[in-house]
């Protein structure tokens, strides 16, 4: 097997599903897909397929990130308001999940569990600006009943869960299964079966 997608496979878990197609036992299956080369990768999604491109880097991330393309994004940007009782008494109201990260791009598990939770209300919130985290920072300072260690806003990657205009942190492993089921627990959702 191909290391990568073995190892994309692994962390996919959840997320996407990875299968392969032996070509000396499943020619037609090849030829209908017009395999000419090995390895060949191929995506497959509620609207069809479409095969990897040679062109890609071929790292676990890459593969995941592709096959996910085809999701629609629920996430938004987040700003203060969402946490601000004094100035905003509606945020009470707000169950959320906001990624506070200095990273370029978005880790596609986000994408991933904004979609998977569309159905409940639950904003998926995020931002890369340096600016909203120091507004974030500011408005837990000057609210006495948030218990947030004020230092967790410097961190790379930054997940808070909101119920009910309560904070709290999350400081369990950045992995999709893990996200899924902590959100699940903190907004009292019955997990699926």
């Amino acid at each position: 097997t191909y290391p990568v997608f073995s190892e994309a496979s692994r962390k996919g878990v959840g997320i996407v599903s990875f299968g392969h197609v032996d070509c000396s036992k499943s020619f037609l299956t090849c030829r209908r897909f017009q395999i000419s080369s090995i390895p060949t990768f191929y995506s497959f999604n509620p609207d069809g397929e479409s095969k990897y491109s040679t062109f890609m880097r071929r790292t676990a991330s890459s593969f995941i990130k592709d096959s996910l393309s085809f999701l629609p994004d629920f996430t938004v940007p987040v700003n203060s308001s969402w946490i601000d009782l004094k100035n905003n008494p509606e945020s009470k109201n707000i169950n959320a999940a906001i990624l506070l990260t200095t990273r370029w791009s978005f880790p596609v598990e986000w994408k991933t569990l904004a979609f998977n939770f569309s159905d409940y209300p639950i904003l998926f919130g995020k931002s890369n600006e340096r600016k909203t985290k120091k507004e974030l920072a500011k408005v837990i300072a000057e609210n006495p009943e948030q218990s947030l260690d004020l230092n967790s806003i410097k961190k790379t990657d930054l997940i808070l869960f909101v119920k009910n205009g309560k904070i709290s942190e999350y400081k369990g492993n950045f992995t999709f299964r893990h996200l899924q089921r902590e959100i699940y627990e903190v907004f009292g959702i019955e997990k699926p079966v």
